[in-house]
């Protein structure tokens, strides 16, 4: 069991263009003539280690741990070491010296831990106050499809105050693609905490239904997909409700196909209604923006649009009737805009939507 460690590592050049390899020595020999280079002395302890001198490869990784200087890639090659005898409990103490340094080797040490089954408990005692090599651990474990261990260390890093937004997001967009619609919205709810949550999930399954709270890049919350020819933002100047809108400005050079903001909804079967409130200001052709709910899955088991918005108007509301079917367990809802057949066909003007409230009706008799 080798790492492919790089070549940087030759800093002793000279002293093997100049003297016999360490390897052509006695075992006393080389002890005697090595120099005093700690990568010298991890290259005799690993070529002892290759002939099973386990005794002598100790003594000499001794030697380079006391001349390393705390060189990250001798303590790497130690941890080497320790993993190949088998010793993980042992091998992590290097392994964690390494990690709390540099980024470099993050992934090949996380891989050894989970090969060697590392309680990720004992890992987080090494590393789990050190907050990048923590953070960097929990998304090798997300990569590696390990959610248990996932949420272990996520417990971590929240009561260590070492989560963020993005990591949030990251861990969301994980259960999503896994389908544990409960547990991604339950993480998502108690990460934002009372004052960013407001009134969701309950009544209100949709979050920041008024954008009042900045975009925070999870799939839960409004995503954004930038478009060079429409302009979103959030806008506090022109509000129904809270502090903030969405608006959406259409230059008029396009007969555009938009559907570039959305947010996904894990629900269940029933009956449910969605309501906003929209204002517009020169909205032109008749394919203005409007809202649309999907089956994230598969649209063909559930596609609800609003007509189209145009013209100008002061702020009024939409209302959306849904029946969730029994096999959609994601909506996606989002304002899209329908490419018009007519020759005046690019789109003009500004949208303004806010307080939207997706909750449920009740249960359709028969689900």
């Amino acid at each position: 069991m080798r790492f492919l460690l790089p070549a940087a590592l030759a800093v002793g050049a000279y002293w093997s263009l100049t003297h016999p390899p360490l390897t052509a020595l006695s075992p006393e020999d080389a002890l005697r003539s090595a120099p005093s280079h700690a990568h010298y002395w991890a290259g005799l302890a690993e070529a002892y280690a290759s002939r099973h001198d386990i005794p002598k490869a100790r003594l000499a990784f001794d030697h380079a741990l006391r001349r390393s200087l705390d060189v990250p890639q001798i303590y790497l090659r130690y941890a080497n070491f320790l993993f190949s005898q088998n010793e993980p409990e042992a091998a992590l103490v290097p392994a964690a010296r390494v990690l709390r340094r540099i980024p470099d080797y993050d992934d090949i040490l996380f891989s050894y831990f989970d090969r060697f089954e590392v309680p990720p408990a004992r890992v987080l005692s090494h590393i789990g106050r050190h907050k990048r090599s923590s953070q960097g651990y929990f998304t090798y474990l997300l990569a590696a499809n390990l959610p248990t261990d996932a949420r272990l260390v996520w417990d971590h890093l929240t009561a260590s105050h070492f989560a963020s937004d993005q990591l949030a997001s990251t861990y969301v967009d994980t259960l999503l693609r896994t389908k544990d619609y409960q547990t991604a919205t339950a993480i998502w709810s108690n990460w934002l905490g009372s004052a960013r949550r407001a009134d969701y999930p309950t009544p209100n399954i949709l979050f920041n239904g008024s954008f009042d709270q900045p975009f925070t890049g999870c799939a839960l919350d409004w995503r954004v997909t930038p478009l060079a020819s429409v302009q979103v933002t959030r806008d506090s100047t022109h509000t129904h409700h809270g502090s903030a809108s969405l608006r959406l400005t259409f230059p008029g050079t396009e007969n555009l196909s938009y559907a570039h903001v959305t947010q996904a909804v894990p629900v269940s079967p029933g009956l449910y209604s969605l309501t906003a409130w929209v204002r517009s200001e020169g909205l032109t052709t008749d394919e203005g923006p409007r809202l649309e709910v999907i089956d994230a899955a598969n649209p063909s088991r559930l596609s609800v649009a609003s007509p189209p918005i145009t013209g100008t108007r002061t702020w009024s509301p939409l209302t959306l009737n849904l029946s969730i079917p029994s096999a959609t367990r994601l909506i996606q809802a989002r304002i899209v805009r329908y490419p018009s057949v007519r020759f005046d066909s690019k789109i003009a003007g500004t949208l303004w939507i806010d307080r939207l409230v997706l909750h449920r009706l009740g249960t359709r008799s028969g689900m």
